[in-house]
């Protein structure tokens, strides 16, 4: 999906922005709007996901704390990790999102 939209991006670099007819805008403007709210939906979906996995991971780490057993703590340890994974795939679909913003403004220009 990453690579869907580095392309999408790559074209709207290549787009020459004074040549384009208004049916072309609009059209431009239609498949942007498409892309930018699947976007929408796979960061929604990321952010629930990330914030599940650290309430899991707090619990995890909260129960090692009081059962004294390490082998928990460790496990807690290792998901919360996996949570800060998700969180780093979450900012490179933020940053996705900006350009794709800025786009839209041009296009909004025109």
């Amino acid at each position: 999906m990453e690579k869907r939209f580095r392309d999408y991006i790559r074209h709207f670099e290549k787009l020459d922005f004074d040549v384009l007819s208004e049916e072309e805008v609009d059209q431009e403007k239609e498949e942007i709007g498409l892309h930018v709210d699947i976007l929408q939906h796979e960061m929604l979906r990321k952010i629930i996901v990330t914030m599940g996995i650290f309430v899991c991971a707090c619990v995890i780490f909260a129960a090692g704390i009081i059962a004294n057993v390490l082998f928990v703590d460790i496990i807690g340890i290792a998901i919360f990790i996996g949570g800060i994974v998700m969180a780093f795939s979450y900012k490179e679909s933020k940053d996705v999102m900006g350009k794709l913003c800025v786009f839209v403004d041009k296009l909004t220009m025109l």
